[in-house]
């Protein structure tokens, strides 16, 4: 009798365990992007950042920079050509948000050579940036 008791009551924790991780692992925060850029000097390069968790963020930075890998490698930041007022921006579950960039000469796709362009945010919430691969 004993034994199945204990067998029971590891196969329950076990079960309920698995049914935890998994509502923490469906409530992450999940991000996609998608990018304009046309090259020409004067107009406005975008960069739309869609939120498709099912939770509410607050993106309080953002930076570019170019880098041939994501992790441990020499990171090039453009120059911050954003709009100047921004202290927070709110991204609603399944919602975008368009970032704006006004940077003299566009954003030169040419410069980058075989390294990727990542855009790295601050969230609220987190300790760590999250990096985002843009192109």
């Amino acid at each position: 009798m004993q034994l199945i008791l204990s067998v029971w009551g590891a196969g329950l924790s076990t079960i309920l365990a698995t049914v935890n991780l998994y509502s923490v692992y469906k409530s992450r925060t999940r991000f996609s992007t998608s990018y304009y850029f046309d090259g020409l000097a004067g107009n406005a390069d975008k960069i739309v950042i869609y939120n498709i968790g099912k939770v509410d963020i607050i993106i309080n930075d953002y930076k570019l920079f170019f880098s041939s890998r994501r992790f441990f490698a020499k990171k090039e930041y453009l120059p911050d050509y954003s709009e100047p007022d921004i202290i927070s921006i709110q991204v609603k579950a399944n919602d975008k948000c368009i970032l704006i960039f006004n940077e003299p000469d566009g954003i030169n796709l040419k410069k980058i050579g075989n390294r990727n362009l990542y855009l790295e945010l601050r969230i609220v919430g987190k300790r760590t940036g999250t990096i985002l691969k843009i192109c």
